[in-house]
């Protein structure tokens, strides 16, 4: 007699395949999860940088979704060599 696993399913069973990481169309190096895990001071100091005014009345979620939205208007957060948002010499 053949031995079946303990698992109820067959061997043929499908599974779906999970992917990890960000998922936000067009945007792969903005990852919301990053930035929400950034401290509220951090994120309105990005925001400052690219110009966003108003956000000292929101809290830690909008500042998120803020930021999230700023940087993919501004270029899917490219990451550059120096400060962001200051103009050089």
């Amino acid at each position: 007699m053949a031995q079946r696993s303990s698992s109820g399913r067959g061997g043929t069973a499908t599974r779906t395949k999970r992917q990890g990481g960000n998922q936000t169309p067009n945007t792969p190096r903005i990852s919301e999860s990053e930035i929400a895990r950034m401290r509220v001071d951090d994120i309105r100091g990005q925001l400052r940088r690219h110009g966003v005014s108003g956000i000292s009345a929101l809290r830690k979620p909008e500042l998120v979704k803020t930021l999230t939205k700023t940087l993919r208007s501004s270029g899917a957060g490219r990451r550059s060599s120096g400060p962001a948002g200051r103009a050089g010499a």
